[in-house]
């Protein structure tokens, strides 16, 4: 897990478009680098998961997690679907 820390000026903004951070992990003593993209925005940003799912990098990608709006609980089972989909093509 990345440990991120806030100061108290700052604030989670909302992310439109595509953020990128980097960190590391100790797990078991071992410094790791970890690179996440975090993509939001809706459906019509898509196609900026082209950037780091590419099929250059795709072997190197450990995990892909999608998260949905639980605000609009009826909209989640699709939503979900739309996003596997979008992943896999």
């Amino acid at each position: 897990m990345l440990d991120i820390q806030l100061s108290s000026t700052q604030t989670i903004r909302e992310t439109v478009g595509i953020d990128y951070k980097w960190g590391t992990v100790d797990p078991d003593g071992v410094k790791q680098g970890v690179n996440t993209y975090e993509l939001g925005g809706g459906r019509a940003l898509k196609d900026l998961l082209s950037a780091p799912l590419s099929h250059y990098n795709i072997s190197n990608v450990g995990c892909v997690c999608i998260c949905v709006d639980l605000s609009k609980p009826g909209n989640c089972y699709e939503s979900l679907q739309f996003w596997l989909k979008v992943v896999k093509d």
